[in-house]
């Protein structure tokens, strides 16, 4: 018998959904359709993380005990400044590229960060159905995503990808 959820959890369910999808398709797209990830996605996620390196040190705890990172979360916000250090010592100019997924968990992570702080009483699922729901519904929307963008002509024209400013990819429909 399947047990029924709280609205509480219900909707931090939808919220994470929702987030999580919005947070990291563009990735999975831009990887699908160009073979890389852009620059920006990847400035966007070292900058958010080092936002959220520099709040937990100047929060630490709060007055009731409660860190808002734990030693894994500081790890995981941490990745990305490894990833992009390690990207100016490299002699290798495709090292970017390979340490690129390191940054793949800190992406979830950050949202849910941001899902904890601004919805704090509803920001844990406490089912363990529902958070492994979550994580198939994430990787789903995201395997979507890389489909897509890879099989871009399929769904759009290079007119789409001019109109909207961005580089033409080089299978994109000329039609």
């Amino acid at each position: 018998m399947t047990r029924a959820f709280s609205g509480e959890e219900a909707g931090t369910f939808f919220l994470a959904s929702i987030g999580l999808s919005l947070v990291t398709w563009r990735i999975s797209f831009t990887l699908g359709a160009y073979g890389e990830v852009f620059y920006t996605d990847f400035l966007s996620i070292w900058f958010v993380s080092l936002a959220s390196l520099v709040a937990i040190f100047v929060v630490g705890r709060t007055a009731d005990g409660t860190r808002y990172l734990t030693w894994w979360g500081t790890l995981l916000f941490s990745l990305p400044t490894v990833v992009m250090t390690s990207a100016i010592w490299s002699t290798t100019p495709q090292a970017l590229s390979y340490l690129a997924l390191l940054l793949l968990p800190a992406i979830p992570y950050t949202a849910y960060i941001l899902v904890s702080v601004a919805v704090p009483e509803a920001a844990e699922l406490h089912s363990k159905r529902l958070f492994r729901w979550l994580v198939v519904i994430v990787v789903f929307v995201n395997g979507v995503s890389f489909l897509v963008g890879k099989y871009n002509f399929a769904f759009m024209t290079c007119v789409d990808f001019s109109i909207a400013g961005d580089h033409l990819p080089e299978n994109c429909w000329r039609g």
